[in-house]
């Protein structure tokens, strides 16, 4: 399983991000200070309700194109001239996002085999300031309160309670942004019909990304929003996981093992790590990621974006 995240951007301008290239045709392209950037979104129908499947960026020669699965997505369209202002837009208007300063990175040494050549961690600097910030602050109290179960063979606990108002503070946090009004407009704008209004649009959204389903074979036990937010895994192998939010959150932890970098890529002047990612016993992961060699100025995808294989140990 090939996995990778973003990081320059907040967590609200990627479900933004994510939700309007699910809504037009599971792929979107466009540019970022001269870096091509691919987004992929898939989508699950389950009792004729659409939600998220799989969001995740690649990079064509970095990362493995996606292959096709479970959830819809398209053929790459050519770049939408207006798809790319609403991209710059939402660039200008993310003011969450960690900026230049705000992290710095340590690819380390080449990696060999299973071999730890790297004695840092892979961040070796965050602004934790900015997790004081609502948008991530929330999403990290749902990490902290086991809001949702990691392992997808779990059925999840009912959407009610304090458990649906944390979600639901979570997403009311994320949407009052101008990342999020922008992302509206441009859908109401194109007469999506989930966007007749923002309330409306609002409400979709909670469905769409917090709607269950299984990937297990019978228990309810996961949803696009814990595939990409909080990561999950099934039988020992970690399964989705693009968030770098969520990555920091476990190194900080304990959790993760940086093994240190494969090789440069051309092109991008990047580098492929390895890491051991024990999220619990008996699992762990090797990670593989591609980023610029400029931690201090990192752009929105190519910037930094990690691909990881994770397996079972």
């Amino acid at each position: 399983m090939e996995l990778s995240m973003l990081l320059n951007t907040s967590p609200e301008f990627e479900m933004a991000a994510y939700t309007i290239c699910a809504l037009t045709g599971g792929e979107c392209e466009f540019t970022v200070n001269g870096d091509d950037v691919n987004l992929v979104a898939k989508t699950i129908t389950v009792n004729d309700e659409v939600m998220i499947d799989d969001c995740h960026p690649y990079i064509a020669g970095v990362t493995q194109r996606p292959k096709p699965g479970t959830g819809s997505t398209k053929k790459p369209k050519p770049s939408d001239e207006k798809f790319q202002t609403l991209v710059d837009k939402m660039r200008a208007a993310d003011v969450d996002r960690a900026g230049p300063g705000d992290y710095k990175l340590d690819f380390g040494n080449r990696a060999s085999g299973t071999s730890d050549n790297s004695d840092n961690d892979l961040f070796i600097y965050v602004n934790e300031t900015l997790f004081q910030r609502p948008v991530y602050a929330n999403l990290l109290a749902l990490l902290k309160r086991n809001v949702f179960l990691n392992d997808v063979c779990e059925k999840e606990k009912p959407m009610s309670g304090l458990r649906k108002t944390q979600i639901q503070l979570l997403l009311d946090t994320w949407t009052n942004t101008e990342v999020f009004r922008l992302a509206y407009e441009y859908m109401h704008a194109k007469g999506e019909k989930h966007a007749t209004t923002f309330e409306a649009f609002k409400k979709f959204l909670f469905d769409f990304w917090f709607g269950t389903y299984s990937r297990c074979n019978g228990p309810v036990g996961s949803s696009g929003f814990e595939h990409v937010f909080t990561g999950e895994w099934k039988r020992g192998t970690v399964g989705g996981h693009h968030s770098w939010v969520t990555y920091y959150a476990a190194q900080k932890a304990g959790k993760i093992n940086y093994h240190g970098y494969f090789s440069t890529v051309s092109g991008i002047s990047g580098s492929l790590s390895r890491t051991e990612l024990p999220y619990f016993p008996d699992c762990s992961a090797n990670c593989s990621g591609a980023a610029k060699r400029s931690p201090l100025q990192p752009v929105f995808s190519s910037g930094v974006l990690s691909a990881f294989e994770m397996i079972k140990r």
